[in-house]
């Protein structure tokens, strides 16, 4: 019996070692692959990164027309065009924070306002905390704010106009306040720095209504 006892023991100790030997194997690979997927993962931003950085030297090189004598400004906003693109297909194999705002910018330039707002909501959802979406998103608001508004280019109500300067001031000041907050974490990079003038002239505005539209026709 003791024999016997000791044999049983013994089987369910080492059924018991297997199994855990089993499971530790079985975890082992776990993390292997989801180390593996981790890289990859790694690598297709590393590589959308660099695609991003390079349709935005495309954009910029193109926009270069716009200051270039007896420019052909249908090839401008064609290649203009032709970065958004880029862009696009980028985006559509790896959603990039940084893409959504280099495309946002794109669209600001063609005036397509709700497209940038859209494209810069996408960025901050992938970033909460992306400064410069914030402060172009709040920038987009400020360009509907002087077109829609100090412009007079809309024909509604005056209590429709009303209502939507106080909504589009509101999302800017907001925006804006946001961008205040990350400021202080990352310098801002040199092609941002005109944005970062009308961020300063809509921080006038509720104490100083005519100094800011005055500092935003600068710009």
């Amino acid at each position: 019996k003791d024999d016997r006892f000791a044999q049983n023991q013994s089987a369910e100790c080492g059924a018991n070692m297997e199994k855990q030997e089993e499971a530790a194997r079985q975890l082992a690979e776990e993390q292997a692959r989801k180390a593996k997927a981790l890289e990859a993962d790694r690598e297709k931003e590393r590589k959308a990164t660099e695609e991003v950085q390079q349709a935005w030297f495309f954009y910029e090189n193109a926009s270069k027309g716009f200051y270039r004598k007896n420019a052909d400004m249908e090839k401008v906003w064609k290649e203009i065009d032709d970065a958004r693109k880029m862009l696009d297909n980028i985006l559509s194999r790896y959603p990039l924070p940084q893409g959504y705002l280099y495309r946002a910018m794109i669209w600001r330039e063609k005036g397509r306002y709700e497209e940038a707002e859209k494209d810069l909501s996408k960025a901050i959802e992938l970033k909460p905390d992306y400064g410069l979406a914030f402060l172009m998103r709040g920038v987009v608001y400020t360009d509907q704010y002087v077109e829609k508004i100090l412009q007079n280019s809309i024909s509604k109500s005056k209590q429709q106009n009303e209502r939507l300067i106080r909504d589009i001031e509101l999302k800017a000041m907001i925006d804006f306040g946001s961008f205040a907050e990350t400021q202080s974490k990352f310098a801002i990079p040199e092609q941002f720095k005109i944005y970062q003038n009308i961020f300063n002239a809509m921080r006038f505005y509720q104490n100083d209504n005519e100094k800011t539209i005055s500092m935003l026709e600068k710009y």
